[in-house]
């Protein structure tokens, strides 16, 4: 694991590691043993790859649960990126190779 976040309700986690996927988690699911927790994996760089050829090959350094519906990641080739989960959609919305992201969490 390279990263883990929660959102503000705890009720979701998002983590990405070495297999190059962002997988987000049911909390409840790990908590009561159900289901084995894993509530979707979204193959990295997968559609983000599609947006933009330089994404190919990529993976995710650092992320961040903005809420429920939009995780915030940054990629080892300079990309800052937002997943939207209900649509399972990704945006570019920062690129420039050779950039590097650091998020800083903070608590409400």
């Amino acid at each position: 694991v390279w990263g883990i976040c929660a959102d503000s309700t705890r009720h979701m986690a998002v983590s990405t590691g070495a297999d190059g996927a962002v997988k987000m988690w049911s909390i409840l699911s790990i908590l009561d043993r159900h289901q084995g927790g894993v509530k979707s994996k979204v193959p990295f760089p997968g559609k983000l790859a599609e947006l933009d050829k330089a994404a190919a090959g990529d993976y995710v350094q650092v992320l961040e649960v903005l809420d429920a519906n939009r995780v915030l990641v940054a990629t080892k080739k300079g990309f800052l990126a937002l997943y939207r989960v209900p649509q399972m959609q990704w945006e570019i919305l920062h690129h420039r190779a050779g950039s590097t992201f650091r998020f800083m969490c903070t608590s409400p």
